[in-house]
């Protein structure tokens, strides 16, 4: 370390980017990735089946070499423009998603790791498939199930929308719990621009007759229609998959019925669009401004009988989520307080 004290500042600097911002290599398979990984742990249902494990920071280890490191890289790290995340996430059949946050780590803060500002331009998630391991524990089978009832929530949003919940509230690696999460009145603290998931051809050589059930388990009448497409092997399971997801988030943009308060959120949250890629070309664009006009449509328009209630919740939610969405686009800092909590009891 004394030799590290002799070079020049800008030749320290230099080196402690690239230790801080050294990419952590996702995970071959999850036959190997299974020791430090833990489910979120606020036990909801939205989280269930979401396997993560805490990402590495290089930075820790600097920060405790010595005073005079401790203050270079602390200095270091104010100016360091962490805006864009990557995400390696697993899709393990009937198991979860498990994520892998990788470059840049996130910053330490009081008590925890935040990023630098509440604003994220992009999330880069890289999605592959996977068929379960055939030795796996217990604790990660079965953390999505699919249900053959209409009436049970559909896992595939379950799933993805713990995922985007999650980093509203916890920010990259989810390690930031600066809010509390119980509160439906406190908004979270991640603003996101643009959400981009490239989903990957499948590494292993498995058939993949569906891409949401195991192959040892797969029976051609398991899954309702709800789930069409999920085994028609004449389409690569990338875009299968993709097909589900962006029908899956349409449906959770669009307020049908079971969906109305999670929505709510991603609107809150989000300024730019979902952009959905298969093996590096772009599939299907969503943008969550345009979405967000085309629910007065569905509100306020006259046809049927109005649910009055629901109409004046629903209102009041708009002029308040209007304001903050011009607050989002300047960059301002924003209040903390959910006027409107649900529109559905």
């Amino acid at each position: 370390m004394l030799h590290l004290l002799k070079l020049p500042l800008e030749i320290r600097y230099e080196i402690y980017g690239r230790v801080i911002c050294s990419a952590t290599k996702p995970p071959p398979s999850p036959a190997r990735d299974r020791r430090n990984r833990r489910s979120l742990p606020d036990g909801s249902r939205d989280t269930q089946g979401i396997f993560y494990r805490t990402p590495d920071n290089p930075a820790l280890s600097l920060l405790r070499v010595n005073r005079q490191v401790n203050e270079e890289v602390s200095n270091f790290l104010s100016y360091l423009p962490t805006r864009n995340y990557h995400v390696d996430i697993m899709c393990v059949k009937e198991s979860g998603l498990w994520p892998t946050w990788s470059i840049p780590p996130p910053l330490p803060g009081k008590g925890s790791f935040s990023a630098p500002t509440q604003y994220i331009d992009s999330i880069y998630a890289t999605l592959r498939i996977f068929n379960p391991p055939k030795a796996m524990r217990s604790y990660f089978r079965n953390g999505l199930t699919f249900h053959l009832s209409y009436g049970q929530q559909d896992p595939i949003i379950d799933g993805f929308y713990g995922l985007l919940e999650a980093f509203f509230h916890r920010g990259p690696g989810f390690t930031d719990r600066s809010r509390p999460e119980d509160d439906p009145g406190v908004a979270p603290r991640y603003i996101v621009k643009d959400i981009i998931i490239d989903i990957t051809a499948p590494p292993d050589a498995s058939k993949h007759r569906s891409v949401i059930v195991d192959d040892l388990h797969y029976r051609p009448d398991r899954l309702t229609s709800r789930y069409a497409g999920h085994d028609d092997v004449s389409v690569a399971p990338e875009e299968r998959l993709a097909a589900l997801m962006s029908r899956h988030l349409e449906m959770l943009l669009s307020f049908t019925p079971k969906l109305l308060n999670k929505g709510m959120l991603v609107y809150e949250q989000m300024s730019g669009s979902f952009v959905f890629v298969v093996c590096g070309k772009e599939y299907r664009r969503v943008e969550v401004e345009e979405r967000l006009h085309k629910l007065e449509e569905v509100y306020l328009g006259t046809d049927g009988e109005p649910d009055l209630d629901l109409r004046g919740r629903f209102e009041r939610w708009r002029r308040w989520v209007d304001e903050r969405r011009r607050s989002m686009k300047e960059g301002l800092d924003l209040s903390t307080h959910r006027p409107v909590q649900q529109l559905k009891g």
